[in-house]
């Protein structure tokens, strides 16, 4: 890239709460030497009038030696350049953005005319991943060899060390219109092994274009369209374009490279009858939302099902989040709930202004659809996550189950100063909890012990699993080295699910007889063998060496009988510190929690049950008294600030199993 170069941005003055395209359009090399002739290009083709409509920011890169001297890392360049940087025109700007425009990633363009085409293409091959889908004018993609490449990952720049996936290996959506036939073989070859797609084409309006479109039978936004010649140019080419084609496909943050998905868009979303339109009022302020009705369902139908929140993020209105995690689809697939996905003013959730929101809007879904209320479930992504946690926890009532996905903790404004309401606890109030992060995100991380200690101890978690003698420390020191089900050291002795020194019987629902030794309701004579042993006597506890961070430390606890003693240390209390061989490798979680089952690809997530990506999935399962699940936390392997639809379909096998009955703190458990 000649750094000297340039290029021309238009930004809408209509750019404020919503996320922005980030639309890039290579003109012919003649009408791309300059800014000036860049401008006016901008202007006849329609795209500055469109993008104005929008609400987008447009982009022509300019080329004064022509696109063949340019580097095909041009666009990803720009974008990194301009993303976080472009000021609002109008002073309105998202919460907590400085005034900037959110030119969100999942929705990255490209156009190319003539020459800018080829260009663009060769863009398209080179960093597949970046983009959710391009219009290619009179051009087609000439140099294919980038394709061989590894993919530069750019969702997920740390990336795990098993990825290798190839340029060639990630599916695009691309409209090729007036190409020569040679150089559309050419791109049906490449563009349909990388998509799966399918060879027996069908006939696709869009807009007043018409164009045969090759695309993949699971996932039809993997396509090749090619229209081989049209008489329609200048605005109403690129209307067709944005309006047909970019405004109904995103490439979701999913993972390293994303993946393409058809969405309605604003318009159609409100148009069409898939959604059901509604608001309630609340102080001053109006909430709109949307309902969805499992497909081929009526109102009559629905009475009875249980109804279930889908809250959305910051920056992410429902128009473009409701058929993001998939939870539309699964409502159709299972016909068990009622979906609704509310709006916030000014595209952010706030506990203080939005809390009583909800209520309002479980009595008037419910009452005009006769659902459930012992079974409302909220669940939401992101700043929707945050939400999720802070109502669920402040009006615990209201809800069978909660489960807030990729939720931030520490982000001063976005969410609440607390990571849970500070008098849920004291309330008295069981909630079963499936908190979902990925470890690759940044926004929430993936720390969520201070949300688990408290949810734990909510549902009478009774501690770790009796079988399992290897279980995490959670990176204490030696001299912590002994938590009782992960508890300060002042409770470590009666603690063992969260109930304090004064509610020492509470432990695993153990007798006053047996208060001192609760963790699990275990005998004081069975207590050294018990992995939550917490007492002084249980001195056979064995640490294998871990960084000084402590992220990976991992504990066992042995009887009298059974201690194969390699090395031996003091631990500040006295505890004899045992380090042992292991006869196979400790299992190491997240958390200093240990689980009573944990879920996987092998056991669980399997494509039987409907998961085609189950290997990026862990669930640590924790059991309430009855040995039944309570709480779970979920960590998505190379998943950005993202999420699968796969993830809700894991959640919905957790939150279906409770209900609250009317008044009740405690929550039923529904056994299929």
């Amino acid at each position: 890239m000649n750094e000297g170069n340039g290029f021309y941005m238009y930004v809408s003055t209509r750019a404020c709460y919503d996320p922005a395209k980030t639309i890039f359009v290579f003109a012919p090399g003649e009408e791309a030497g300059e800014m000036a002739s860049a401008e006016r290009f901008a202007v006849r083709s329609g795209w500055q009038a469109l993008a104005e409509y929008d609400g987008a920011v447009l982009i022509l890169p300019l080329a004064p030696m022509g696109w063949k001297r340019e580097v095909v890392s041009l666009p990803g360049r720009i974008y990194e350049l301009i993303r976080g940087g472009i000021e609002s025109r109008n002073g309105k700007s998202l919460f907590g953005r400085g005034g900037k425009i959110w030119c969100w990633e999942t929705m990255i363009y490209l156009v190319g005319y003539g020459d800018g085409a080829v260009f663009a293409g060769n863009c398209l091959v080179a960093e597949p991943g970046r983009f959710a889908a391009a219009a290619l004018i009179g051009g087609a993609p000439e140099d294919y060899s980038a394709g061989k490449k590894r993919s530069g990952h750019w969702m997920v720049p740390e990336i795990g060390s098993d990825y290798g996936v190839r340029n060639d290996q990630i599916p695009c959506s691309l409209w090729l219109i007036g190409a020569q036939k040679e150089e559309t073989r050419r791109a049906l070859d490449y563009f349909g092994v990388s998509g799966g797609l399918g060879r027996e084409p069908k006939q696709v309006s869009m807009g007043m274009c018409t164009a045969v479109c090759y695309e993949n039978e699971a996932n039809p936004a993997q396509r090749l369209m090619v229209s081989e010649g049209t008489e329609v140019s200048g605005m109403p080419l690129a209307h067709a374009i944005l309006d047909a084609y970019f405004d109904r496909t995103v490439r979701w943050k999913t993972g390293s490279d994303g993946t393409l998905a058809l969405h309605l868009g604003r318009t159609e979303f409100y148009q069409s009858n898939r959604f059901i339109h509604g608001s309630v009022t609340v102080g001053c302020l109006e909430y709109a939302y949307s309902v969805h009705l499992p497909e081929g369902c009526s109102a009559e139908d629905v009475r009875g099902l249980p109804l279930l929140f889908s809250v959305h993020g910051r920056g992410e209105p429902a128009w473009l989040f409701a058929e993001k995690n998939g939870w539309d689809v699964l409502a159709d697939e299972t016909r068990a709930f009622v979906l609704v996905c509310p709006d916030s003013p000014g595209n952010i959730w706030q506990l203080e202004r939005d809390g009583l929101a909800f209520e309002a809007m479980i009595t008037r879904i419910c009452g005009d659809y006769g659902l459930d209320r012992t079974r409302v479930y909220l669940t939401g992504f992101s700043n929707g996550g945050a939400i999720t946690r802070e109502v669920g926890t402040t009006w615990p009532e209201l809800f069978a189950a909660i489960a807030p996905f990729n939720a931030p903790v520490n982000a001063p404004g976005l969410v609440a100063a607390e990571v849970v309401n500070p008098g849920f606890l004291s309330s008295g109030y069981e909630l079963p909890y499936w908190v979902c992060v990925g470890d690759r995100d940044p926004a929430a991380g993936t720390d969520v012990d201070g949300q688990l200690e408290v949810m734990l101890a909510a549902n009478r978690w009774a501690g770790g699993s009796e079988e399992r003698t290897a279980v995490r420390c959670g990176g204490r020191s030696e001299e912590k080295a002994v938590p009782c089900g992960g508890s300060s050291e002042e409770r470590a002795a009666v603690c063992c699910g969260g109930s304090s020194e004064e509610k020492a019987v509470h432990c695993g629902g153990s007798s006053e007889e047996r208060a001192a030794v609760c963790c699990g309701g275990r005998s004081e004579k069975d207590r050294a063998v018990h992995n939550e042993g917490c007492f002084e006597e249980s001195s056979a506890v064995c640490c294998e060496g871990c960084p000084e961070e402590g992220s990976a430390v991992c504990c066992e606890i042995h009887s009298e009988e059974n201690r194969a003693v390699r090395s031996e240390g003091q631990s500040k209390e006295g505890h004899t510190i045992r380090r042992e061989a292991h006869s196979k490798e400790c299992p190491t979680f997240p958390t200093r929690f240990l689980p009573n089952e944990i879920r996987t690809v092998d056991n669980y997530y399997t494509t039987s049950q409907g998961y085609l990506q189950g290997d990026r999935f862990k669930t640590l399962v924790y059991h309430g008294p009855d040995g039944l699940p309570r709480v779970a936390f979920t960590i998505m392997k190379n998943m950005p600030h993202g999420a699968i639809p796969e993830q809700s379909r894991a959640a919905w096998e957790f939150l279906r199993h409770f209900r609250r009955p009317a008044g009740s703190r405690q929550v039923e458990y529904l056994t299929d």
